[in-house]
């Protein structure tokens, strides 16, 4: 049996209609007190990146 691991970083294989972004957003308001700006890209980024 073969395991197989996929990471979808920018939705391209998965769609979850923004629940990686709301959730990125909601820990952002949490941990800073604020969100991210306007327009702010997600798209083919890992987590860290769009924190940064």
């Amino acid at each position: 049996m073969t395991t197989v691991v996929l990471f979808d970083i920018d939705g391209t294989i998965l769609w979850s209609d923004g629940a990686g972004r709301r959730a990125v957003n909601r820990a952002l308001e949490d941990v800073f007190g604020t969100l991210p700006p306007d327009g702010h890209e997600f798209d083919g980024k890992t987590d860290p990146q769009i924190v940064r």
